[in-house]
């Protein structure tokens, strides 16, 4: 199993925190947000871990993976310089399947979350269904929901419905943009990109759902998308301690 932590976006909201520094770059407690991931995916995997950036931040990265004890981590470098041609979250996988060659199991993460609860029951329940696999968090609040990919979930456990950033959210399960996929889903990531859809990665899982069988598995813990200044206190608030 690949796996890719996603970390080739430009963090715009943040300026200026992020104006000169990729947003998992970003210490909390002392220690870089794309520290706290590495150390949950190890819990899983001895097996490379894959981090995709820009070419805005790629040196960092390298100054960063120069100073870290991680092993079997390597740094890909998208070549993009600014938001106006990111190649979004599905395009920069495409981006490593392509260049690696890889043809396997892929876990990819986004490289901003923080969160306190063990991937091991995910990744456990994605080997035992032998089904593509979303992590999703209960954030309890409709009007929060509003901000996040929103799933409905039947009683098997499939993903029923899918809407981003919804007006009027059916349920409070929100995309934590964790995901495990079998490698026979990578024509259809293909195929997405072809359709030119939006940046926003949600949107892959709302394309998904019609086509192909997508379990969702709902972790307990603290869970938090550093996406605003707000989002980065409320961090540092729950894991700076």
């Amino acid at each position: 199993m690949k796996s890719i932590i996603l970390a080739a976006g430009f963090a715009t909201r943040l300026y200026p925190l992020t104006k000169n520094k990729a947003k998992p770059l970003l210490e909390i407690r002392g220690k870089p947000i794309i520290d706290y991931t590495i150390e949950k995916i190890r819990e899983i995997t001895s097996e490379e871990i894959i981090i995709i950036t820009n070419n805005l931040f790629y040196h960092d990265f390298c100054l960063w993976k120069m100073k870290t004890d991680f092993k079997n981590v390597s740094i890909i470098n998208d070549g993009v310089s600014d938001s106006s041609s990111r190649l979004g979250a599905i395009g920069d996988l495409l981006f490593v399947i392509d260049k690696l060659n890889i043809d396997e199991y892929l876990f990819a993460i986004s490289g901003d979350n923080m969160f306190d609860y063990s991937l091991k029951d995910s990744f456990n329940l994605f080997r035992e269904k032998k089904q593509n696999l979303s992590v999703f968090y209960d954030i309890k609040n409709l009007e929060e929901a509003k901000r996040f990919g929103v799933a409905e979930i039947n009683n098997s456990g499939i993903i029923s419905n899918f809407e981003e950033k919804p007006n009027n959210p059916q349920t409070t399960l929100c995309s934590t943009s964790t995901h495990f996929f079998l490698k026979e889903i990578i024509p259809l990531m293909r195929e997405f990109c072809k359709e030119k859809h939006s940046d926003q990665p949600g949107l892959f899982l709302k394309f998904l759902f019609p086509k192909i069988q997508i379990y969702a598995h709902i972790v307990k813990g603290e869970w938090i998308d550093v996406g605003t200044k707000e989002s980065l206190s409320e961090a540092i608030i729950k894991f700076g301690n």
